[in-house]
C-alpha cells in the first residue's frame, strides 16, 4: 500500500536549509553583540567601583598626613627604599601585595585587557599632577572647586602592562585613553567620578587645569 503524496514527509530542500542557517548565523550575531554591550558595561561599572575605592583610600591616607595626598612620582616607603609612585604608596597603605598582571585588583581597569597590548595589563590609572613637577605632595585643603577637578583618570598604556603614572596640562591628551565607549573616567578630588567623552576633550582639559591653584 503506497503513501498518498499529501501524506508523504519530506525532508528540508537545500534552499530552507540555507536560509535556516543564515538565520541561525544572524540570531547568534546579535547574541554576541548583546553579550559584548553586557560585558562593556560591567567592565564601566568595576572600572567606576575602582575610581571609588582609590579615591577614598586617597582620602583616607591624606587625613592620616594632615591633608596631604601622596605624591604623583618620588615617593618613599622608608629611608632606605628607592622612589616609588603613588601607586605603590596607596596599595602599600591598602595593605594590598604588588599586583601581578591581569589580577583583579583596585587598580585594573578590566576593559584595560580590552586595549593593552597583547591583553595585558596591570595597572591602568594616572594620577593628576598639573602645575607640578610631580614630584609635590598636593593637599587636599587648597583645590577651590574640588568637583570639577580630576585626581586620577584611565591611563593609556605606557610600557607593556602598566599605563602612565600621572599626566599634567602637556600631556593629558597623550597619557589618557578613551576604552570606555569613546569615553574616560575621571575621578574628582570630591569623590565622585564622571565619564568624559572624547569628543568633549575640553571638558576634560578644564577638570585637569583646575589642579592648579
Amino acid at each position: 500500500m503506497h503513501l498518498s503524496s499529501k501524506h508523504r514527509s519530506r525532508g528540508f530542500s537545500l534552499l530552507e536549509l540555507l536560509v535556516a542557517i543564515a538565520v541561525i548565523a544572524i540570531l547568534s550575531g546579535l547574541l554576541m553583540v548583546t553579550l559584548g554591550r553586557t560585558r562593556t558595561a560591567a567592565d564601566n561599572v568595576k572600572c567606576v567601583n575602582n575610581l571609588r575605592q582609590l579615591g577614598g583610600a586617597l582620602r583616607m591616607y591624606a587625613n592620616e598626613n594632615k591633608g596631604f595626598l601622596p605624591k604623583p612620582t618620588d615617593n618613599y616607603l622608608n629611608k632606605n627604599a628607592t622612589s616609588v609612585s603613588w601607586m605603590i604608596v596607596t596599595g602599600d597603605y591598602m595593605n594590598m601585595p604588588f599586583p601581578k598582571t591581569n589580577q583583579d585588583t583596585f587598580f585594573l581597569c578590566p576593559e584595560a585587557m580590552n586595549t593593552y597590548p597583547d591583553g595585558n595589563a596591570r595597572r591602568t590609572y594616572a594620577m593628576n599632577a598639573a602645575g607640578t613637577d610631580s614630584k609635590t605632595a598636593m593637599n587636599l585643603l587648597v583645590f577651590e572647586n574640588p568637583v570639577s577637578t580630576a585626581l586620577l583618570y584611565d591611563s593609556a598604556s605606557s610600557s607593556s602592562i602598566d599605563g602612565y603614572a600621572v599626566f599634567g596640562i602637556n600631556s593629558f591628551e597623550k597619557n589618557v585613553e578613551w576604552r570606555h565607549n569613546h569615553g574616560t573616567n575621571v575621578l574628582m578630588i570630591d569623590g565622585h567620578v564622571e565619564h568624559v567623552s572624547e569628543d568633549d576633550i575640553d571638558q576634560l582639559e578644564l577638570y585637569v587645569r583646575n589642579f592648579i591653584y
